[in-house]
């Protein structure tokens, strides 16, 4: 089944179809500016250049009422999605718009590599094949895009803090940050994280986590070789929210694929969620969570292995000091990819987490809340929750509440706008 569904995923993505949207939903097409406006919302489109040249496209929705000049939140966006994932549902059930009805400012940053953030300065249209522009991973996001999006952010709205809400790769990417970059703890009030981790399990592919990272996590050898030929992962997704018109079953069947299991997602909105899901991002980024997952089993937390595949290999690590591609040495000066520790992760936090899910898994949570210095509490969602389902639930918001009280806590009397 899963072969099937990977040839129905590639088939649609690389043939798109076309078909008259009148009958259809009338969010079909519209991109994150027009689904803000038809909500009632005012949206703004900002454009950020990070220190390695990548143009993001961070956009903000205004607060509507209740409005406090001093409660700005930046949400930076996961895997495989974008900014539209936060907006795509109606006005109280999508987290931007239950922020900015709750008198926050919400300013959204889109990662390198997904639709709003695939340019870079001299470079404003690269092609699927362009592997110097799909050179990153998640660890690149959190040390550069993200507080090139922070820093704007405060800049534009006056403030000298604010607070954050990261899913899954999101918060990797600011512990990240936190732990190498410090002074940053000191520009966030306040975190909630939604499927929290430093580490993928190491047992991914197996319980209850399918989809791309399961078959990535199988396939690692091949995809290996795939990324000295493909930079972008996947590299269109043209012709999979026409897939749900015609065929929802195998629509539903291709979503599952792309975000692994998600028993309490709205399905009723499936044919506008799959115009942005699921966002690309780079093979090597993909790659990074294969290793992770290895890694994890020992209690490592490294940054890109250059050497692994060297270290695997039969001729093991002669190969990588004889090899002309990248190595450890030539990219960090070490043998050894450098470590973050978690002691320098300051800001408060709460985590929000799933029984069900498979790659923030329950033991992952576990040890963060065991390495978080400044550790607040967890919210549990329960089983029959996977990984996505706290972005796009179709009734239960309780945990996006939850988080909205959690970071009021910490908001000061505030002058109202």
């Amino acid at each position: 089944m899963q072969s099937f569904t990977l040839t129905i995923y590639i088939i649609t993505a690389l043939v798109p179809l076309s078909l008259s949207h009148s009958t259809r939903d009338p969010d079909l097409g519209k991109n994150f500016t027009e689904l803000v406006k038809s909500k009632g919302f005012v949206p703004e489109e900002h454009y950020v250049i990070t220190e390695d040249q990548y143009i993001m496209g961070v956009f903000r929705v205004r607060c509507r009422k209740h409005c406090c000049a001093q409660k700005v939140v930046y949400i930076s966006t996961p895997l495989w999605m974008d900014s539209d994932s936060f907006v795509a549902d109606y006005a109280n059930n999508s987290l931007a718009f239950l922020l900015a009805d709750s008198g926050y400012d919400v300013w959204i940053g889109n990662i390198r590599g997904t639709k709003y953030s695939r340019a870079k300065v001299g470079n404003p249209n690269p092609s699927s094949f362009d592997l110097e522009f799909f050179d990153y991973t998640f660890l690149d996001i959190g040390l550069k895009d993200i507080p090139a999006g922070i820093n704007y952010t405060l800049k534009v709205t006056g403030q000298d803090r604010l607070f954050y809400i990261g899913h899954s790769q999101a918060t990797a990417g600011v512990f990240a940050l936190l732990s190498r970059q410090p002074e940053f703890n000191k520009k966030i009030i306040a975190m909630a994280a939604m499927c929290p981790f430093r580490r993928i399990s190491c047992d991914i592919g197996q319980k209850e986590q399918h989809g791309i990272l399961q078959v990535i996590a199988h396939n690692y050898k091949a995809l290996t070789s795939l990324r000295k030929v493909l930079g972008e992962f996947p590299p269109t997704t043209k012709g999979l929210s026409t897939l749900c018109y015609i065929v929802p079953e195998l629509c539903d069947a291709s979503f599952h694929f792309s975000l692994g299991e998600t028993p309490n997602l709205n399905s009723s909105r499936l044919e506008v969620y799959m115009q942005f899901i699921p966002a690309a991002t780079s093979v090597k980024n993909i790659l990074f969570f294969a290793q992770m997952s290895t890694r994890s089993c020992s209690g490592d937390y490294d940054v890109y292995d250059f050497d692994y595949d060297a270290i695997r290999s039969k001729w093991g690590i002669l190969s990588s000091i004889f090899s002309p591609e990248d190595t450890n040495m030539k990219r960090y000066g070490t043998r050894r990819p450098p470590s973050f520790a978690a002691d320098a992760i300051q800001v408060p936090v709460k985590l929000y987490h799933a029984e069900d899910d498979g790659y923030a898994t329950p033991d992952e949570v576990a040890r963060l809340e065991k390495e978080l210095p400044n550790y607040r509490g967890s919210w549990d969602m329960g089983p029959r929750y996977g990984h996505y389902d706290l972005i796009m639930p179709t009734y239960n918001k309780t945990h996006v509440l939850d988080a909205i009280q959690f970071l009021d806590s910490f908001a000061d009397a505030c002058a109202k706008t």
